[in-house]
């Protein structure tokens, strides 16, 4: 791409690069309006400017997106979703992922469910991290193979 000739700044031209056509359903965050969200998952800005351009998101320490809402804290793109489609999150519920990919952030996506229920699942499909199994596996790392069972115990 040749830039002889282009009268834009190196700004004008990274933006049009950054832009993207925002989607119909943007939802703006209550509290700053400067941010919204869309149905797909993506969290919106127009804080440095009156465009709408995407943010970037990373991940927390439990593999979450989440994104920084100008100096605040961190904030789990999930959280933001559920909050503006599905509405506020009742006391003692949190939010499940229904493919179980934490990155899947869309609306369709996500509900609230008590801690329990989560829990539940979890166990159902084998993707609990902590409890028994894990215990067992660093259990059979340290030489007790078969923990429990009589002769189970390294000699």
């Amino acid at each position: 791409m040749s830039l002889e000739g282009d009268s834009r700044t190196r700004k004008e031209r990274m933006n049009g690069i950054r832009r993207q056509e925002v989607p119909a359903g943007l939802r703006v965050i209550e509290g700053n309006e400067n941010y919204g969200v869309s149905a797909d998952g993506t969290v919106w800005s127009r804080a440095r400017g009156e465009a709408w351009r995407p943010l970037a998101t990373s991940l927390n320490t439990r593999g979450m997106p989440k994104v920084k809402l100008g100096h605040s804290k961190s904030v789990t793109v999930n959280a933001l979703i559920a909050a503006a489609f599905i509405g506020p999150r009742p006391e003692g519920m949190t939010i499940e992922h229904l493919d179980g990919n934490r990155c899947n952030t869309a609306a369709s996506n996500l509900r609230y469910v008590t801690q329990g229920e989560a829990n539940a699942r979890a166990w159902r499909e084998g993707s609990q991290r902590s409890g028994w199994p894990t215990r067992r596996n660093r259990l059979a790392l340290m030489g007790y193979a078969h923990f429990g069972v009589a002769g189970g115990y390294p000699d």
